[in-house]
């Protein structure tokens, strides 16, 4: 986006091994990325500042969260992003998610 500052979302499905019911994450969140735009390494540490909302079958709730990660980038424009986040839907409700993905810039 801006200098260093990043913006984005995802929408994600969860389901627990014996649990109902299955919800979803509508995720929007800004981040912040350490690494030098001007010499970019192979290494590229962030965080992220997460909004959005929890839903299942029955109710909508709203969420809030932090996470935040490290890409290490393989070629110029693919890399492997690995991220810890939590998020929480209310106050005494929590999820700490850890993702595996690829990037891409």
């Amino acid at each position: 986006m801006w200098r260093r500052l990043t913006v984005g979302g995802d929408l994600t499905m969860q389901r627990f091994v014996g649990e109902e019911p299955t919800f979803g994450l509508l995720s929007a969140k800004v981040g912040y990325h350490f690494g030098n735009r001007q010499k970019p390494g192979k290494l590229d540490p962030f965080i992220d500042f997460i909004v959005g909302s929890a839903i299942t079958k029955r109710i909508m709730v709203s969420s809030a969260g932090v996470g935040g990660g490290l890409n290490y980038w393989f070629r110029d424009r693919l890399g492997l992003r690995a991220e810890g986040r939590f998020q929480m839907a209310r106050v005494e409700e929590g999820l700490c998610l850890f993702r595996i993905g690829l990037s891409f810039r």
